[in-house]
């Protein structure tokens, strides 16, 4: 079994495509759409097409990366990153 010794915790306000730079890359990642009625699209590399998280909907999944690419508008947002 393996630990997560490291926590990174964003949030904000995604008004257009922002990409958000993690201080180390990943071993697990929740991304949350804090917004109830709004879409918040995310991908992981800028080749990619987003993908959705409809209201209040959560996204949990062990993935290495460094970055997060968000988008919507005026949408907020949370994201947990372990290390």
């Amino acid at each position: 079994m393996s630990t997560l010794a490291n926590l990174e915790a964003l949030e904000g306000t995604v008004l257009s495509e922002v990409t958000l730079t993690l201080k180390r890359k990943s071993r697990k990642l929740i991304i949350t759409n804090d917004d109830a009625t709004k879409e918040l699209k995310y991908k992981f590399n800028v080749s990619e097409t987003f993908a959705t998280l409809q209201g209040t909907e959560s996204l949990s999944m062990y993935f290495t990366t460094n970055q997060i690419i968000l988008n919507g508008s005026d949408v907020d947002y949370r994201v947990w990153v372990f290390g």
